[in-house]
C-alpha cells in the first residue's frame, strides 16, 4: 500500500509537491531581507553621521562665540581646552576673570566628542598652551580635529573669524 501513494499522477503525491518551497521563492525572499536589512543599516548610520555633524557645528560656534565676545568685551580670552572641555579667562583692565562659557552658549559641550589635536598657525598646539582669542579680532588662523570615536572632522577658523567644519 505504501508504493501507490508515491505513484506518480496519485492526489497525495501532487499535495506532498505542492507543500514545499521552490528555489526561486526561497531567492526572492533573501533578496527581500537583504534589500530591508540593507536601508535599515544605512539609515541607521546615516542619522549617527548627522549627529557628529551637528555636535560638530555647535562645537565650532562655541568658538565663534567665544571669539566675538573678546571682541564684544574688548578684553583677550585665554582658554584652556582638553579633549572633553574648556575653561576659559577673559583678561581686561588689568584683571583676569573665570568666563562662564556655560552663559555664552545654551547647548554646552557637545557629548562624546573629543579635540584630537589643536594647530595654530599650522603649528600644533602643546598640551600646556592656551587658545588665544584677542579683542582686536585678528586671532591666528586655528584648526581643531575633532572625532566621537567612528567619525573624525577638522574645525578651522577663517580669515573673517568664522569656524568653519569640513564637510
Amino acid at each position: 500500500m505504501p508504493l501507490k501513494l508515491l505513484a506518480t499522477g496519485n492526489k497525495l503525491n501532487d499535495n506532498l509537491m505542492k507543500d514545499g518551497f521552490t528555489l526561486l521563492e526561497i531567492i526572492v525572499v533573501l533578496a527581500i531581507i537583504s534589500i530591508i536589512s540593507a536601508i535599515i543599516l544605512l539609515n541607521t548610520s546615516s542619522s549617527t553621521v548627522i549627529g557628529f555633524k551637528s555636535e560638530v557645528a555647535k562645537l565650532a560656534s562655541t568658538f565663534e562665540i567665544i571669539a566675538d565676545e573678546a571682541i564684544y568685551t574688548d578684553s583677550v580670552i585665554v582658554c584652556n581646552v582638553d579633549s572633553g572641555s574648556i575653561n576659559c579667562l577673559s583678561y581686561k583692565n588689568d584683571e583676569w576673570q573665570e568666563l562662564n562659557v556655560a552663559k555664552l552658549v545654551s547647548w554646552g559641550w557637545p557629548k562624546n566628542l573629543k579635540i584630537l589635536q589643536i594647530k595654530v598657525n599650522g603649528i600644533l598646539l602643546k598640551q600646556e598652551e592656551k587658545l588665544r582669542f584677542y579683542a582686536n579680532g585678528e586671532n591666528s588662523p586655528m584648526s581643531i580635529q575633532i572625532s566621537d570615536g567612528t567619525h573624525t572632522t577638522w574645525i578651522n577658523s577663517n580669515l573673517s573669524g568664522s569656524f568653519i567644519a569640513d564637510e
